[in-house]
């Protein structure tokens, strides 16, 4: 086997023994030369193959200017201010900071990727150094492998090649035979609406998971680059603080309702601060959306249970404020709220495939996975909203094509997991058999790469 040489980025330190792990699965698999690079000192401290922390390197060969990085992923349809997003927004970084650092990150990474002859770069999550890493391979076209822990079968993942997009779903199998497609997507559907799975933390645990992440976030706050005693405030102490001291009242569910309804989106996920910035202020998104409902009709809103106490109050007056629209108490189980549903309207919400699941319309602002032809219906301005509520009120839904996208989806993932939700928070998993599984789904992924490319 001729020599592959993979750049793996990685920004969260529990990730580290994980990391361990399959870097030693690849190197006994196959002949692969592994480089990784980071901005954590703990990654550097916890990983014990070498690994490259472009925090600490102080030299390095500035051939692309920041406006030369913006100006080349403008070309290719890609705006720097989205990669920049959370880092600004979020965790509150200057904004002359953060384009250093994407400067700096960048040629590091291109002098990296060319300086050891680097074939794929494979990535999890979506810290600063993964998008570095991202932009690295536009600029140099390398073949990027995007790996999202969450998917829609557990013990599975998917892949994707870009980071910025979520089109990880392969169309082939949607012309598979018909037959096995009913029977797979039926039982499938079945088991999901059956079950009414809970996805995130469970609120009885609220206190011992803000305990151990505050002693996380505590141990960690002087050694990343990517938290701030700011962003600690923010993302623990507020939310400890909202969640005894700001009593959220809830709209009561009138079982004469007709409603669609619009989950709202944990704030610091890529679905919303990468893939959809011009729509972060979700109470606006929510208003305008409002504007546009038939009479009689309500927008039903409901948290992310991810995201619980934590959102700006500001935010969640002004949605309680808007006319025909109600907040929905977060304990309200999604199946049963899409039971009664007339449909979604979502930015990027795995909520709008739950909707498919259960056969209800779902009208997109965004592109998420499930953004297909004959799918979804595609919300270009607020202005349409007007004929696509009509739409969905009539439920104008092609349900044998969208079986065989169901189908396609789930035929898409690949075996094993790279994390799992525990109560106290995400567990990136280490079993060995686990570890083994996702080592072949990688090389399978690189293999399919080169076929592409001969």
């Amino acid at each position: 086997m001729e020599k592959i040489n993979i750049l793996i980025a990685i920004y969260e330190p529990d990730m580290s023994n994980h990391i361990n792990q399959l870097v030693n699965s690849l190197k006994k698999k196959g002949n692969f030369e592994i480089s990784i690079i980071t901005v954590s000192n703990i990654i550097e401290k916890k990983l014990t193959h070498p690994v490259i922390n472009l925090r600490n390197i102080k030299i390095f060969h500035n051939k692309m200017s920041f406006d030369d990085i913006k100006k080349l992923l403008k070309e290719k349809r890609y705006n720097i201010d989205d990669f920049m997003f959370r880092e600004i927004n979020l965790l509150k970084q200057k904004r002359n900071i953060v384009e250093s650092k994407f400067e700096k990150y960048v040629n590091i990474c291109n002098n990296l990727i060319k300086n050891n002859n680097i074939n794929f770069i494979f990535n999890i999550n979506e810290g600063i150094v993964n998008k570095a890493a991202f932009i690295s391979s536009i600029i140099l076209d390398i073949p990027f492998i995007y790996t999202d822990g969450s998917s829609l079968i557990e013990g599975m993942h998917i892949s994707s090649k870009n980071m910025w997009n979520n089109r990880w779903i392969q169309k082939k199998y949607i012309y598979d035979n018909e037959n096995e497609i009913i029977t797979f997507v039926d039982k499938f559907r079945n088991r999901v609406i059956e079950k009414k799975p809970f996805i995130g933390w469970k609120e009885n645990n609220t206190i011992i998971k803000y305990v151990s992440l505050l002693i996380k976030w505590l141990k960690e706050i002087r050694n990343d680059d990517y938290i701030r005693l700011s962003t600690l405030f923010n993302n623990q102490l507020v939310r400890l603080f909202n969640k005894f001291f700001f009593n959220i009242k809830y709209n009561e569910i009138n079982d004469n309702d007709k409603y669609f309804i619009f989950p709202l989106h944990a704030a610091d996920d890529a679905q919303i601060t990468l893939r959809a910035v011009e729509f972060y202020d979700e109470a606006e998104v929510i208003k305008k959306c409002a504007e546009q409902l038939p009479d009689g009709y309500y927008i039903y809103v409901k948290e992310h249970p991810n995201w619980l106490n934590r959102y700006k109050k500001s935010w969640i007056k002004k949605i309680k404020k808007i006319k025909n629209v109600k907040l929905i108490n977060y304990n309200e189980n999604i199946h049963d709220l899409l039971k009664n549903a007339v449909g979604v309207i979502t930015i990027n919400s795995d909520v709008g495939w739950e909707a498919i699941l259960h056969n209800k319309p779902v009208a997109v602002l965004a592109d998420p996975f499930y953004n297909i032809d004959n799918v979804v219906f595609r919300i270009k301005t607020y202005s349409d909203l007007e004929v696509i509520y009509r739409q969905m009120i009539n439920n104008q839904i092609d349900i044998n094509f969208r079986k065989k996208v169901i189908y396609a989806a789930l035929k898409s993932h690949r075996e094993s997991n790279v994390m799992t939700i525990k109560n106290h928070g995400i567990e990136f998993l280490t079993d060995n058999k686990q570890i083994e599984s996702f080592t072949d789904s990688l090389i399978k992924d690189i293999d399919e790469f080169n076929k592409e490319r001969i």
